[in-house]
């Protein structure tokens, strides 16, 4: 995975990048459970919306979960196609 910080730091300021470093564990163990989801593009996602990724696991697949069975078992697809829906979680 290769992620834009830089882009990441212009878009969302320095406080976030901050941020992400103290929670680096905790946003691997999110990544690896979009990856066991089989999302397809995390690093858009990631780059688009880091502020989701930015909590424990355990809320984070709380979100995840609650959105997919909001939007069905074709949830890879229409993440894919819908990219806005990923702002739902921030």
């Amino acid at each position: 995975m290769k992620i834009d910080f830089e882009k990441i730091e212009e878009i969302y300021g320095s406080s976030v990048i901050d941020e992400m470093k103290n929670s680096l564990n905790d946003i691997l163990e999110n990544i690896k459970y979009l990856k066991y989801l089989k999302i397809n593009d995390i690093e858009d996602v990631f780059e688009r919306y880091p502020l989701i990724f930015i909590c424990n696991e355990k809320e984070f697949k709380n979100k995840i979960n609650k959105l997919i069975l909001k939007i069905g078992i074709n949830y890879i697809d229409i993440l894919d196609n819908d990219m806005e829906l990923w702002e739902e979680l921030m």
